[in-house]
């Protein structure tokens, strides 16, 4: 085993699919054997061109943001009452940011001397084989050691 390795602060990506919560649990065990803290981040971006809507009363598009932004805020809090009961030192993160979620994680991991990244795959469609994904590009601007969980 690595003898310098320093996993005190993880960093894991929680967007409410199942690879953030696979990301959680492989996260989970990381800490139980170094003793870490986990910080559930969730980086929220509402497009600008859903801004536009947002002076209409009862626009779709704003009612389903604050629908989401409402049901990611509660996923937050269950994910942290629950490591609570299960012993491990975990704070979640609502990051509301005009960053895209991979610029969020990596700003944020840097400011607060995060040590390690986890963060879930989708890898889902031809448009992210295209453009790249969240998971590769924090890997690639990360100073930082990052896990990718499939």
């Amino acid at each position: 085993m690595y003898k310098d390795l320093n996993i005190s602060r993880i960093l894991v990506g929680i967007d409410g699919s199942e690879y953030s919560i696979r990301a959680l649990e492989f996260s989970k065990n990381l800490a139980h054997k170094y003793n870490s803290q986990i910080i559930a981040f969730t980086a929220f971006n509402i497009p600008d061109m859903y801004k536009i809507f947002e002076k209409r009363e009862e626009d779709y598009n704003t009612i389903s943001i604050e629908k989401e932004i409402r049901e990611l805020k509660i996923l937050l809090s269950n994910l942290t009452k629950k490591a609570i009961e299960e012993g491990i030192n975990l704070k979640s993160v609502f990051y509301d940011t005009k960053l895209t979620p991979d610029l969020a994680m990596t700003e944020y991991a840097e400011s607060e001397g995060v040590n390690h990244i986890v963060i879930g795959y989708r890898g889902r469609s031809f448009e992210n084989l295209l453009i790249g994904n969240i998971a590769t590009s924090i890997v690639k601007i990360s100073k930082c050691s990052v896990t990718i969980i499939k």
